[in-house]
């Protein structure tokens, strides 16, 4: 499962595409510049893709978004909240 996140830049909120279609859940951490997590769920996939809304959670700024599927692999993208 390869991941792609866009926009980026965004306003806070984008799209998680996958590159290989699994409709199995992911746990989605967002983390911001220093290192605290700033947003914590469960992401479910249709027809590839997902959508993410923080943007009125946290502030701009840099995040990194990690990844965990239900195999236990981890993938982690940054991204730019403006």
């Amino acid at each position: 499962m390869v991941q792609i996140v866009y926009p980026n830049p965004n306003s806070g909120q984008f799209v998680i595409r996958q590159k290989i279609a699994d409709d199995a859940p992911v746990i989605a951490d967002v983390w911001d510049a220093v290192g605290r997590r700033v947003y914590s769920g469960r992401l479910q996939f249709n027809n590839s893709a997902s959508s993410l809304n923080i943007g009125t959670v946290v502030p701009p700024g840099l995040y990194m978004l990690h990844l965990t599927d239900g195999k236990g692999r981890k993938f982690t993208f940054k991204f730019q909240i403006q």
